[in-house]
């Protein structure tokens, strides 16, 4: 018989919240539930988890992508506000959208910033329904440009014909 490492237990949700990364499959699974929630819990797990290159990096890095990525719905399945709150950690977690595109998640995930800033930028601002529209739109405006520039994907002429597609078909055009 050989030695087995012993198998951590789940952090739980409690954990997760507090921003603790996930130990197990089942906290990987709570996570993805979580982020599902209005508004969504758990967002600092995942980055410390896909910063930290841990054991679930690689799923937690698709979670990350399907809650930040183009959706079907209109309103983009996440108030503007919780996504704003979301992107604010690629600012500040060093690294993570280095980790994200080796792992060959970028795309999905600037794809849902394009789609947002599209839709932002479609409103009609309202001060009194929306009154942080502009600055949201701002927001979201430097931080595609910042991974745009970083990682050279105006100069990739497959992305951007992807890209091009993909904003034709949620614009309606």
């Amino acid at each position: 018989e050989g030695w087995t490492p012993p198998t951590p237990p789940d952090a739980g949700e409690e954990a997760l919240k507090g921003g603790a990364p996930p130990n197990t499959a089942g906290d990987v699974a709570l996570l993805e539930e979580m982020l599902g929630r209005s508004p969504p819990e758990g967002w600092a797990s995942a980055c410390k988890e896909v910063v930290g290159v841990r054991r679930h990096a690689r799923a937690v890095m698709v979670i990350m992508c399907k809650t930040l990525g183009a959706t079907a719905e209109p309103d983009g399945g996440i108030a503007t506000k919780e996504y704003v709150r979301l992107c604010q950690n690629f600012k500040t977690e060093v690294g993570l959208l280095d980790v994200i595109k080796a792992h060959g998640h970028l795309e999905p995930l600037v794809m849902g910033l394009v789609q947002r800033v599209d839709r932002l930028g479609s409103l009609k601002p309202n001060s009194e329904t929306c009154p942080d529209v502009h600055a949201h739109f701002g927001e979201l405006m430097l931080l595609l440009t910042f991974v745009l520039n970083r990682f050279k994907l105006q100069h990739d002429a497959n992305f951007m014909e992807r890209l091009l597609e993909r904003s034709l078909g949620w614009s309606g055009e």
